[in-house]
């Protein structure tokens, strides 16, 4: 039954055409409820709103859908408000920063407001110190701060200011990440776009920099609870707009070099089985063995892992070796990082208690 959400995901996306027969084979709320939990409700409903009249679905599925994207695109509506808002406060306050992922991405997709909007990210290119202090004193409570954001919330919606972009497990390539984030970070902050219903231009990563970054970003999450079509959806998009060519060789010597290499392998290959992606935007050959248990846990574990039963503990403790359990499938597949990710999240709860976070 996957193989015919993925028709319709990609019939909603604009990629193909509905197949003929598409309406004697599907389940209705067998759609809905992958929509939800991949949190691509939005998305699914601009498919049905395409479909000829002898195939919609029932009345009440319609009427269903119609409701959660209304209400997806009204938050998108906020969201996109909010973005601006923050971002005019922090340079008015001469920080140097950019919005990451979140809205930039939406501008990749047919319709920018049926992407289900999560919280608002921006990077501010400044010491952790200058970063620290600046929340504090003009952006109210914190509700978390971790190794690599702080948690707050700015007109009613979360926000996560980053220190860093994004981090990996292993010491190593997570050095040479942070360093390729630095080099690149000026560049980020003075690449200028118009989100939609918005007036002021707000400053997102180039596409260049979101191939990187986006993929680690990915990667730090697959190991930490899970990813979802929607992030793979943001990922998609981008691939089309940049890889080329022209570029496709120096990016496969960076990934190479970050240690990103073989978790690209794994995304190419759900990229194939859910969108038909051309190999002319693929950026490395399909890895079916990494791909395949990718694939399992996105479908598994919806976004960002919210359906996976093995994370619904509320016990920190318990919470914590369920985790390193279920990464510890990983390790023939990525072992370094696999075998570093306890390491690192031990590190980060000493150093939050170190530190009163």
């Amino acid at each position: 039954m996957h193989d015919l959400y993925f028709h319709f995901l990609r019939f909603s996306l604009g990629i193909e055409d509905i197949c003929p027969d598409f309406r004697k084979h599907i389940d209705w709320n067998g759609l809905v409820k992958f929509a939800h939990r991949q949190a691509m409700s939005g998305i699914i409903f601009d498919g049905i709103k395409k479909l000829p009249k002898e195939m919609a679905p029932p009345r009440p599925i319609i009427y269903n859908m119609l409701a959660i994207s209304e209400r997806i695109r009204r938050m998108n509506q906020q969201q996109s408000i909010a973005v601006c808002k923050i971002f005019r406060k922090l340079r008015k306050d001469n920080l140097e920063c950019c919005i990451l992922k979140g809205q930039g991405n939406s501008l990749l997709y047919p319709n920018p407001y049926s992407r289900t909007p999560g919280d608002i990210d921006v990077w501010i290119n400044a010491s952790r110190k200058a970063i620290n202090e600046y929340a504090n004193e003009h952006l109210g409570d914190c509700r978390c701060r971790r190794y690599n954001h702080i948690e707050l919330y700015f007109d009613k919606i979360p926000v996560e200011i980053h220190f860093i972009p994004s981090l990996m497990n292993n010491p190593f390539y997570n050095r040479r990440l942070q360093e390729w984030f630095r080099n690149n970070a000026h560049a980020q902050c003075a690449n200028a776009v118009t989100l939609p219903g918005c007036k002021e231009p707000v400053a997102v990563p180039t596409k260049e920099f979101n191939v990187i970054f986006q993929l680690s970003h990915l990667y730090h999450h697959f190991f930490d609870e899970g990813i979802g079509l929607k992030q793979i959806t943001d990922y998609y998009f981008l691939l089309t707009k940049y890889v080329s060519s022209a570029n496709k060789e120096k990016t496969k010597k960076l990934l190479k070099h970050l240690g990103l290499r073989k978790f690209a392998g794994a995304i190419m290959y759900v990229m194939d089985k859910v969108y038909g992606m051309k190999e002319e935007h693929r950026l490395v050959p399909i890895d079916g063995r990494r791909g395949k248990v990718l694939m399992e846990d996105i479908l598994h574990g919806g976004n960002f892992g919210q359906y996976n039963p093995l994370l619904d503990s509320k016990n920190k403790a318990r919470r914590f070796f369920l985790k390193s359990y279920r990464t510890m499938h990983f390790i023939r597949l990525y072992p370094s990082e696999t075998l570093c990710e306890p390491i690192f999240r031990t590190y980060h709860f000493l150093w939050r208690k170190w530190r009163n976070y």
